[in-house]
């Protein structure tokens, strides 16, 4: 986000777009004359994920820049309102046909194979989808499963892989994440 921030060589710039950053004050040792890269660093190592991506929006905002405009737009699918929409994925048959009813506000509508795909119709937190809140959500879905949290993840694991088919890459990427636990974000086998 450095990189952004126009030069100003009095540092005025610097001070007045990283005061928002952190609420603490400037310290003696954070110099915004002698690097602004070093400065803005200093003042965003200590922020969450979904600080930072606020910190960024109002950076695109005030500066522009398609490079950081790319990488926040891969931090959170979320729809025109802000609210995630449209998780449709793991078909394990024919692929779902999908209508765009409402374009604006994107609003969508399977009207053929919805029985081969998954569609999570949750809000999505801050941080993202998890593992846990997937299984959590499968649970929903199966709760013949409600008693049996090792069972929940069994059953959905193998629902998901199950969409992947024969792909053999794929099934090496997936079983591989899974083995590395439910704490992570869940990896969502594509439509």
């Amino acid at each position: 986000m450095a990189a952004i921030i126009p030069y100003d060589p009095a540092g005025h710039r610097h001070r007045t777009v990283a005061a928002p950053l952190s609420p603490e004050p400037q310290k003696p040792d954070e110099d915004p004359f002698h690097s602004k890269r070093i400065y803005v660093r200093s003042r965003l190592q200590r922020k969450t994920l979904p600080e930072l991506v606020d910190i960024a929006r109002r950076v695109i905002s005030e500066y522009g820049d398609e490079d950081l405009q790319g990488l926040v737009g891969t931090l959170g699918a979320r729809g025109v309102d802000g609210e995630m929409k449209n998780l449709i994925f793991a078909a394990d048959g024919p692929k779902p046909q999908i209508v765009l009813p409402d374009s604006i506000s994107n609003t969508i509508r399977i009207v053929k194979n919805e029985q081969y795909c998954l569609v999570y119709d949750q809000p999505l937190e801050d941080r993202g989808l998890s593992w846990s809140d997937l299984v959590a959500w499968w649970v929903r879905q199966h709760p013949e499963h409600a008693d049996d949290p090792t069972g929940a993840r069994v059953s959905m694991r193998e629902r998901l892989r199950r969409s992947l088919g024969d792909n053999g890459a794929e099934l090496l990427v997936f079983d591989t994440y899974t083995e590395l636990g439910f704490d992570l974000p869940a990896l969502i086998p594509q439509v």
